[in-house]
């Protein structure tokens, strides 16, 4: 299948017939092959059920045994920060739906800069920073829970693979710590620690620098299609 599809891909790439076709309008269409559609029908709600159902088979089973290969074979990609927001939120709200499933841990948000304190707070409230969401920063309410795959956004030990766009299942949740382990790589099924870490985002297009205390990650049931690039799949089906 990882063949097949390499060979799609260069295709329409390259502008070969297979790949395209010319409508009416003179405008290129690609034609998806039929088994890289999943046919849904009815409301957004229930596409993005059926979506998230067949991309992640018995997805409580495999979250309660912190199943390495079963995530590392499959994951939800999108093109905006917004969908990866509202898929993950989604299934951490359904599958971790019990009191204490999850726990949420808030960043301590503040300015670097040669303001004053008093008219700094004045001029930047703690609750407009809090609000601050970019997708190269962790949100200020960071929720998790154990089985949950998260995705790092820091490059903490290049040596030991725990680079920005590394993908781990969480096994432990503590206040200044994170335990995980390792999805895919030479290092996969190892367990890290990762820490809470002060971040300065340098795309804030703000006329302030703001620092970040929070662990650089986030849930990553879903993620970007940016962020999949350069790792390593071992998908039997592209969804």
């Amino acid at each position: 299948m990882q063949t097949w599809f390499a060979d799609w891909l260069l295709q329409v790439g390259n502008g070969d017939t297979m790949g395209l076709t010319k409508d009416d309008s003179i405008s290129k269409t690609i034609q998806l092959p039929q088994e890289m559609v999943m046919p849904v029908c009815g409301k957004s709600l229930d596409n993005m059920i059926s979506l998230i159902t067949t991309t992640y088979p018995n997805l409580q089973g495999n979250i309660d045994q912190k199943n390495i290969a079963y995530f590392n074979q499959r994951a939800l990609l999108t093109l905006k920060n917004e969908d990866v927001d509202a898929l993950n939120n989604y299934i951490l709200s359904t599958i971790f739906s019990q009191p204490g499933d999850t726990k949420t841990f808030f960043s301590d948000d503040s300015i670097c800069d040669s303001f004053h304190n008093h008219a700094r707070d004045a001029i930047y409230p703690i609750e407009f920073l809090d609000g601050i969401n970019l997708p190269s920063l962790p949100p200020h309410q960071l929720k998790l829970a154990v089985g949950c795959p998260i995705i790092l956004l820091r490059n903490l030990f290049p040596l030991e693979e725990l680079c920005n766009g590394t993908r781990l299942i969480c096994t432990k949740l503590h206040r200044k710590v994170l335990c995980a382990v390792v999805i895919s790589g030479t290092h996969a099924g190892q367990e890290v620690f990762i820490p809470r870490i002060p971040i300065i985002p340098p795309d804030l297009d703000m006329p302030f620098k703001l620092w970040r205390l929070q662990f650089p990650v986030r849930p990553a049931f879903a993620i970007t299609i940016n962020k999949a690039q350069g790792q390593t799949w071992s998908m039997s089906v592209f969804t």
